[in-house]
């Protein structure tokens, strides 16, 4: 009989003295092999991703004898008075982005760390750099580029005068080959996940084909010559007029009239025409001086003894004329001339 009391008496002991040690091993975050605390946390609801200037949420549910109490932290660093269940931050910026925000929550059996919240601000698109205005020749095509700013990835969409350029959907667009004369206005749409602006416009200016005028070749000319026609081409069919510069010509349409001897300047200008502008061109040529055609008058019989007489020569040239006797009986002082014996007298003019 006192047996068999003796043994309930020490199962009961040894029940209470485990269910003692549990209850330690429950309370304490330390000793005892670290056991973990009491209270654990359900990651509740957030808004892990909002646009410049807006505002995120975080909460938690605790589950745990509480009553609970709570911190909560940013990049590690405790955020004053952040101490409910749940967390907004103010305004956001940009900076923001990907800060990381956890909360601590401890009741009378220890506490817990949330896991992390990430945040994500997304920021609007702004325009960093703008097209650039570009200047062509007409035929020739050009590159447009924009460089935004904000949260990637963008999405783009180029306009023409304000009418959308269809595939043109890139941060930069190659015009086709130019066509017309004049300007026009390339704009972009950039949007991201934050929002969409459009950029200022770069002005493409297209300007005319400057053609290359060319004199034909002018050969040598000489004082006395007949007029004589010149000419000047290029890739445009536009009029051409002509006009002398410098030195002794005239020129009447295309008709050149030479007046003297020397360097003569001739311009000509052609006209705009079409997808052409305007040219100008100069050539210079040299008037050689003509030779006359000098010629004696008419000497009749002479004979030895007789007077002295003159002579002429004549030519269309003013030029003085001095005369010598190249061979025979005779002298010549000025142009009077004397015979001094009979035979054939040559004189020169």
């Amino acid at each position: 009989m006192m047996a068999s009391v003796s043994v309930r008496f020490r199962v009961v002991l040894l029940f209470l003295v485990s269910t003692v040690g549990l209850g330690l091993l429950t309370g304490c975050s330390g000793g005892w092999g670290d056991a973990k605390p009491a209270v654990t946390i359900s990651k509740g609801t957030s808004t892990p991703a909002v646009t410049v200037g807006g505002s995120a949420t975080f909460s938690v549910t605790p589950t745990g004898t509480g009553p609970f109490t709570y911190q909560w932290y940013v990049n590690g660093v405790a955020i004053p008075g952040a101490t409910a269940s749940a967390y907004t931050t103010g305004a956001t910026t940009g900076s923001q982005n990907g800060s990381v925000y956890t909360v601590v929550v401890s009741d009378a059996g220890g506490s817990t760390t949330s896991a992390p919240f990430v945040l994500t601000v997304n920021t609007p698109p702004s325009i960093a750099a703008p097209p650039a205005s570009q200047t062509v020749i007409v035929g020739q095509a050009t590159t447009f580029t924009v460089s935004p700013a904000g949260t990637a990835p963008f999405s783009y969409q180029w306009y023409l005068n304000g009418t959308p350029i269809s595939g043109a959907t890139a941060s930069s667009y190659t015009t086709p080959a130019t066509t017309a004369l004049g300007t026009s206005a390339y704009t972009v749409q950039v949007t991201n996940v934050a929002g969409t602006v459009t950029s200022a416009a770069g002005t493409l200016t297209v300007n005319p084909i400057a053609p290359v005028l060319s004199f034909g070749a002018i050969g040598a000319e000489s004082y006395g010559g007949a007029a004589f026609p010149v000419s000047a081409t290029s890739a445009s069919s536009g009029a051409v007029t002509y006009s002398v510069v410098s030195g002794p010509a005239t020129i009447a349409g295309n008709m050149v009239t030479v007046t003297g001897a020397g360097a003569v300047v001739l311009s000509a200008s052609q006209a705009a025409n079409g997808n052409y502008a305007a040219a100008t061109a100069t050539t210079t040529f040299t008037v050689s001086t003509e030779v006359p055609t000098l010629k004696f008058g008419a000497i009749g019989p002479e004979t030895y003894g007789g007077s002295p007489f003159t002579v002429s020569a004549s030519s269309a040239s003013s030029g003085a004329i001095t005369y010598s006797v190249v061979s025979g009986p005779a002298t010549v002082a000025g142009n009077p001339v004397t015979i001094t014996g009979a035979g054939p007298v040559v004189l020169s003019a």
